[in-house]
């Protein structure tokens, strides 16, 4: 479970770094979107419209979690209500996207706690950082699994009204 967290916190850095860097704007790009693999970047790593490659899980090697789900349909189940993407990146069995939403952070939060499990998942950790008024979610499909994924709610770093999610879905292995 450690290699999930870590991963999976390592990513929503990578993601937040990114997007606070380039003020949440479409023109997103990090260390990860230079990655040709899996499609969905263009080789100067820049994000592009190209559908990415759809990896899905390989039950055999899930470390106890179900069998066979697509990562992109749970990609999709997670993507904030009332929100618009900004950043899509695939590679090697995870999926990065970053959503602006126009709901509140609380309301956001609220339907993530009832949205992860309706996925299939349990909600591993939940954190929150009452200075930036920042939650984040971490999920798996149990506790001792490599699949899961992390969530990170924000308030727009611009000081706007709409609110930054972070989605990111994987399989550590």
């Amino acid at each position: 479970m450690t290699s999930l967290r870590t991963l999976l916190v390592g990513a929503m850095l990578i993601a937040l770094t990114t997007l606070a860097a380039c003020g949440g704007g479409a023109q997103a790009s990090s260390a990860a979107a230079t990655s040709s693999e899996g499609g969905g970047a263009s080789s100067a790593g820049e994000p592009t419209d190209e559908a990415a490659a759809t990896p899905t899980e390989n039950p055999s090697t899930d470390g106890g979690g179900g069998g066979g789900d697509d990562l992109q349909a749970i990609a999709d189940q997670l993507k904030p209500p009332n929100s618009t993407q900004s950043f899509n990146q695939t590679a090697e069995g995870i999926i990065v996207t970053i959503y602006t939403s126009t709901d509140s952070p609380d309301s956001l939060k609220s339907f993530y706690e009832s949205a992860i499990p309706s996925a299939g998942f349990k909600i591993i950790s939940t954190s929150t950082d009452a200075a930036t008024s920042s939650t984040a979610l971490v999920f798996a499909k149990e506790t001792s699994s490599t699949f899961g994924g992390a969530i990170s709610i924000a308030p727009d770093p611009s000081g706007g009204s709409g609110t930054t999610v972070s989605v990111t879905v994987g399989n550590s292995q």
